[in-house]
């Protein structure tokens, strides 16, 4: 390759592979499926609190990878959705979909087998309109809307809908929120660098950015470590006093930290699934 090749749809061969990763990793009991549903109920969460999945779609994010994705833009967690991550994302939810609406009896896995039966290496490439045309024949209806909202729109993916198919639920870990501040950070010698700070959280809300350099709160010196542990040991609405450093100048920010935003998840086996349900369960993670 001589020169960048600007197409929408990394999402689908970049996505589908992450999608796949960790499925067949449980299907040939590498993972356990509790395991890995653990790993989706994070992913749903993560997918949530990612303010750029509401700004960016995928076909989007595939297309501007060559001037985005690899650059270390600042805003990019708030203003972009990740092609690989949300990709694996939607890859889940258009598997449900089939099955569901086929009853169980097509899969994203016959797609994937009919999509390299159809466009082999070294022929001829494929479009997100070809994928999508495949993905309905299995579905045995039209997928437009599927694609119109989750691929080249940003509508909130409907995690409890499409687990719902598999006979499972999303559910909160615990039934009290705790407290967030929103940020990232990485240790460094003088304290723990702002490395990624969500839109809307207390900490942006209240003037921290990232890049910032956390060197104490309320007075005391901390380390990554200590903002993991003491953040949520805290009450909504109390305020903590942060020095910062930026620019070369010693800062100060008070904080009023807020409940979390998105809860952590886990996932459970609702109490009486219907025939569908278990089909699609079984089938999916080969537990049969």
């Amino acid at each position: 390759m001589s020169k960048e090749n600007y197409v929408k749809e990394l999402w689908i061969a970049e996505g589908g592979t992450d999608y796949y990763e960790l499925l067949f990793l449980t299907r040939a009991e590498f993972l356990s499926p509790d395991e890995y549903l653990q790993a989706l109920a994070s992913f749903a969460q993560e997918d949530r609190l990612r303010p750029g999945n509401r700004v960016q779609s995928l076909t989007e994010s595939s297309f501007d990878a060559w001037v985005k994705h690899y650059r270390d833009r600042e805003n990019a967690y708030n203003s972009q959705t990740d092609y690989y991550v949300k990709g694996a994302n939607v890859f889940f939810l258009l598997d449900m979909e089939i099955r569901q609406s086929s009853s169980n009896r097509s899969s994203l896995d016959d797609v994937m087998k009919a999509m390299f039966q159809r466009f082999p290496l070294g022929k001829k490439g494929y479009t997100v309109d070809d994928f999508q045309e495949v993905a309905g024949e299995f579905a045995g209806k039209s997928l437009k809307t599927f694609f119109d909202n989750y691929v080249h729109g940003t509508a909130p993916l409907e995690w409890e809908k499409y687990f719902g198919y598999a006979g499972l639920q999303l559910v909160a870990k615990d039934s009290v929120m705790r407290p967030w501040l929103g940020v990232q950070t990485r240790d460094e010698s003088g304290g723990a660098r702002i490395t990624r700070i969500s839109e809307g959280s207390p900490a942006h809300d209240a003037g921290l950015d990232q890049g910032d350099e956390i060197l104490s709160m309320n007075g005391f010196k901390v380390r990554t470590q200590d903002l993991e542990q003491r953040i949520p040991e805290m009450k909504s609405g109390d305020k903590v006093k942060f020095t910062i450093f930026r620019d070369d100048k010693l800062r100060e920010f008070e904080v009023t930290l807020r409940d979390e935003s998105i809860p952590a998840y886990r996932i459970s086996k609702v109490k009486n699934p219907n025939d569908v349900q278990k089909a699609i369960y079984e089938s999916w993670l080969k537990t049969n």
